[in-house]
């Protein structure tokens, strides 16, 4: 049952009919090698925004004014050690997730191409929601607003 319910569900993801617009062009590029390559290109263009917002809140930082009593290189310099060991946890955490959906979605099953749509959908999504938070989430606004 849940192989047939994968099933449709892939089909209805490959489908270039069953997308609206708002799902990424992607979509509507035909079949799973075509949207595997078209996806691979947006996840490269996501990386790039995600590295350039990575790289503005950098700048931020080098503005910032360092607490009374600590000085300013060691508290920028924590701020860059958080920032780079929270981009590589959470590309960690990125890789591991995506590359487990394929294997849960066809019960452990190679889903070949499929499943790199899967995962590079993941991928591309999970970096935008990741690009959105370094700009307004919660953990980085104190940061913006100094």
């Amino acid at each position: 049952m849940l192989r047939i319910f994968a099933t449709i569900c892939i089909f209805a993801l490959l489908h270039p009919s069953a997308h609206a617009a708002d799902e990424g062009p992607c979509f509507s590029e035909g079949g799973s090698a075509q949207i595997s390559a078209c996806l691979d290109r947006e996840l490269q263009g996501a990386d790039k925004l995600l590295r350039d917002k990575q790289a503005r809140l950098v700048e931020h930082i080098k503005t910032m004014k360092a607490p009374h009593l600590i000085a300013e290189g060691q508290f920028r310099l924590k701020y860059f050690n958080v920032i780079r060991n929270a981009d590589r946890q959470w590309r960690a955490l990125m890789a591991t997730e995506c590359s487990s959906i394929a294997p849960i979605e066809f019960e452990g099953a190679g889903a070949g191409s499929m499943g790199r749509v899967l995962e590079l959908n993941c991928r591309v999504s999970r970096t935008y929601m990741r690009i959105k938070e370094i700009g307004d989430g919660e953990g980085y606004r104190h940061i913006w607003s100094q």
